[in-house]
């Protein structure tokens, strides 16, 4: 129901809550009256708490997002436990570009991805992790690719199980 009077425009909804527990219904109104007018209080004996009223307070500014620097940009998942991945060698030989690495977990399972990124071009190449004794190993991940053009790649190694994941920090590998 819509009722305007001196200016202000007042809105009223008259809505059925759920039954007090003796099977009689109860019934909460809600009033949203304009600026500079507090809206009504009205007793009812829903536990239900009233919806939030309109505010004629301006909203305050937006923070201004800050930037940190990081060497990392993992691309985790909730329920994933976190693991340190780490570079071991990064190089470019025979025409494919080599890295090897370890993540500081021990399990099995697991899968080892190499992304390179050189401006808006990204490669990348996998294949699965090995357990040892103290991590799981990469091995030697290798991507060979014609879009590997020469110039300076960064390389950045990281391993996902069912139920860990990680990402190292990057490096570079010089194409020449």
């Amino acid at each position: 129901m819509l009722i305007v009077a001196a200016g202000v425009a007042v809105v009223a909804a008259l809505g059925h809550a759920p039954s007090a527990g003796d099977g009689t219904p109860t019934s909460v109104a809600t009033t949203t009256t304009g600026p500079g007018t507090p809206p009504p209080v009205t007793p009812t004996s829903s536990a239900t708490p009233p919806p939030p009223s309109a505010s004629t307070t301006p909203a305050a500014p937006p923070a201004t997002p800050t930037t940190q620097p990081t060497t990392t940009a993992p691309a985790t998942h909730p329920s994933l436990a976190p693991t340190t991945v780490s570079i071991s060698t990064a190089q470019w030989s025979d025409g494919a570009a080599r890295v090897s690495g370890f993540a500081t977990v021990v399990e099995e399972g697991g899968t080892c991805t190499l992304t390179l990124t050189k401006g808006s071009v990204t490669v990348t190449g996998s294949r699965p992790a090995t357990v040892d004794a103290t991590t799981t190993s990469c091995g030697v991940v290798q991507v060979s690719d014609p879009r590997l053009t020469p110039g300076t790649w960064q390389a950045v190694l990281s391993y996902t199980s069912r139920t860990s994941t990680g990402t190292s920090a990057p490096t570079t590998i010089t194409i020449g």
